[in-house]
């Protein structure tokens, strides 16, 4: 076991298991994997990247495994622990935030979450209207750093690219303790595998910068449908996948999106009539009634039992959106299991009615657990367009697929396997009809062949990379990248 009083001469602050506080840090966003078998031995807060080393020089000649965490959102537990022998390296305390205006760039620490991003960038527009944003991700308590080190997803990918697309540099600590710039003329092999090449693999990557971009008002929207027993719903999905995928032009960058289907229990505990269609984003042109014109191709049809179309400042959209988040921060009582399809196939609606028939299975199942959903982010904007090199692989996709079962911490193992089985089954069937590719930063640990799903041609390259920079592999998980 270490030495952790030998840790604590090093770096400022140091948590152990019996140490007041350690559950408020320890536990990660998906409570399957909030366990003490799982939970490190102590978890290290550095405040510099000169701490950061320290503690690497510390762990790495006694073979301490490390997990690095900044907004524990990793789906499949990676950033959770590997047992008391192992040390978490929490990045919390690297929150700066600086805007330089005249150059359009912000240099953003690697501990800080979506909504303290947000929350920095507000009013800092030209005017009070307009807000400076970067691709980011949807729920409030995503950390930057895994979000855009796995490509980076989210409403503004359509308009403005992957997260990567917009990153220009970071500085990263590697497994020697060295700190080293990455930029297009700096260490450029590195920045490459960091942008796209999934977090945790590299070194610990303290602070990135970014490209600004100015957004005038947007319109949000949010329709949802009603479908007991599925009914409807496949026709519905398909005149949405119809929608963002013939959109051309303007609309094409200006339309963002996500949508999806899932079901819970209700109160009287029927899942089968707790079954709703949903789509939700927002419109760059600030126009409601021409917004509203474009979503008569899906709603005209098929009329919503909720609409909703608003005109706000950016800030203000996401805020709302921010509460209904995919998983959110923390929550010791839902268990959930993910998987992924990067969609370069177009949905047909034999594949509409495939995923509703997933989503009824699950609810009429014998043990289905809380709930299931089937979600689509939408892609094929900027995202498309040519650009520079980097090692984000699926850049002809429709959209990205998420597959979820939750569970509670209180169910049988009956409940847990069923909830598993269901997203294999919807991951199994669902990437024979849209493609073998899969996203990173929804991790699941039973897909086989992730190496090639995640990374596509470019997991060679990425070896080549990791050999340059952690030939030993001192950082590293069950689904990290080995060297050569």
């Amino acid at each position: 076991m270490p030495n952790w009083d030998d840790l604590k001469k090093i770096v400022p602050t140091l948590m152990q298991q019996s140490d007041k506080g350690f559950s408020k840090y320890a536990p990660p966003s998906n409570a399957a994997y909030s366990s003490d078998l799982i939970f490190p031995g102590a978890i290290a807060f550095p405040e510099d990247e000169e701490n950061v080393s320290r503690i690497i020089d510390w762990a790495k000649p006694q073979g301490i495994p490390v997990v690095l965490r900044c907004g524990g959102h990793n789906y499949a537990g990676y950033s959770a622990g590997r047992g008391a022998g192992s040390l978490m390296i929490h990045l919390g305390g690297f929150k700066k935030v600086q805007l330089n205006v005249a150059d359009g760039k912000v240099t953003i620490g690697a501990g800080c979450l979506n909504g303290e991003i947000l929350s920095a960038l507000k009013g800092k527009g030209p005017s009070p209207e307009v807000s400076l944003a970067i691709p980011s991700g949807r729920c409030p308590t995503v950390g930057i750093s895994g979000y855009v080190l796995g490509g980076g997803i989210g409403f503004h990918t359509r308009r403005f690219g992957m997260g990567v697309d917009s990153l220009v540099g970071t500085k990263i600590v590697t497994a020697d303790g060295k700190l080293l710039n990455c930029n297009k003329s700096e260490n450029s092999d590195l920045f490459w595998a960091c942008r796209g090449g999934g977090g945790g693999n590299f070194g610990v990557n303290t602070e990135f910068t970014f490209k600004v971009n100015p957004v005038e008002p947007v319109v949000l929207y949010r329709l949802e449908w009603k479908s007991p027993k599925g009914e409807g719903a496949s026709a519905i999905l398909q005149d949405i996948f119809s929608l963002i995928s013939d959109s051309e032009g303007d609309l094409k960058r200006n339309l963002s999106a996500q949508f999806g289907i899932r079901a819970s229990v209700g109160d009287d505990g029927n899942r089968s009539a707790n079954i709703v269609v949903y789509m939700e984003g927002w419109s760059y042109d600030g126009d409601e009634v021409k917004l509203a014109e474009i979503l008569n191709r899906v709603t005209q049809k098929n009329p919503p039992l909720k609409k909703k179309i608003e005109k706000k400042i950016l800030t203000a959209a996401a805020e709302e959106f921010g509460g209904g988040g995919e998983h959110g921060g923390p929550n010791l009582t839902i268990p959930y299991r993910t998987t992924s399809v990067v969609a370069t196939e177009p949905m047909r609606p034999d594949t509409s009615a495939a995923v509703v028939n997933h989503i009824t299975d699950w609810a009429r199942g014998k043990s289905p657990g809380e709930a299931a959903a089937i979600s689509f982010f939408a892609m094929g904007g900027k995202d498309q367009e040519p650009g520079e090199d980097t090692a984000f692989a699926h850049r002809n996709a429709y959209f990205t697929l998420s597959g979820t079962a939750y569970w509670s911490i209180t169910d049988t193992e009956d409940v847990k396997n069923y909830s598993q089985s269901w997203v294999d089954a919807v991951r199994d069937s669902l990437s024979l009809r849209l493609g073998k590719g899969a996203f990173v930063n929804f991790p699941d640990p039973n897909l086989k062949g992730w190496e090639k799903s995640y990374y596509g041609e470019g997991y060679d390259r990425l070896r080549e990379i990791k050999n340059r920079y952690d030939p030993s592999n001192f950082f590293r998980y069950e689904q990290s990248i080995k060297p050569m």
